[in-house]
């Protein structure tokens, strides 16, 4: 994402940066969302910044300060952690841009869908600092194309139905 890349000089940290631009409303985008909330993460130094967004997405307390990365991994999907896990590695190993889709399990219950996006800080001397990024809840999102898609595979089986046309050239649709 543009506007996205950072590197720093000295040891000043990429999560003031983003502080700024959240308490100004930007995310890393350029644009202000409800459901878009941003973070910083040293793989040294765990969790460095969240966006009061990020707690709400995320469904952490801001009261309670800072979670431990381990502390939000527990609330990621158990059939999700794995991936995601190989993934955050294979990041730091390659000092790497990511993104991810996963399923965050609220404590009272709700399982949400999250898309996430981080961007590697590297010191001047090419190590990484820390993981600046987004995390998006697009859970409405997911439903939207899952209803959609049940509602496409629905219009093709009506469009199969006896007595119509066997062959939908418009659609693709190809009736047995």
């Amino acid at each position: 994402m543009p506007g996205c890349r950072l590197r720093i000089d000295d040891r000043a940290s990429a999560a003031a940066v983003l502080q700024k631009r959240s308490e100004r409303g930007l995310s890393c985008g350029g644009a202000s969302s409800a459901n878009t909330g941003s973070w910083a993460w040293s793989p040294d130094q765990d969790i460095r910044y969240w966006s009061e967004e990020c707690y709400r997405v995320l469904s952490f307390d801001p009261q309670d300060g800072l979670p431990r990365f381990e502390d939000f991994f527990q609330r990621i999907h158990p059939d999700d952690q794995p991936g995601f896990r190989e993934l955050i590695q294979t990041a730091i190993r390659e000092k790497a841009e990511w993104e991810a889709d996963y399923r965050i399990v609220h404590p009272d219950g709700p399982v949400r869908d999250i898309h996430v996006v981080g961007h590697p800080v590297l010191s001047t001397s090419g190590h990484l600092v820390e993981f600046v990024g987004t995390v998006i809840d697009v859970t409405e999102r997911k439903r939207a194309e899952r209803n959609l898609a049940q509602d496409t595979d629905r219009n093709e089986l009506r469009a199969c139905r006896p007595g119509r046309d066997r062959r939908r050239v418009n659609s693709g649709v190809h009736c047995a």
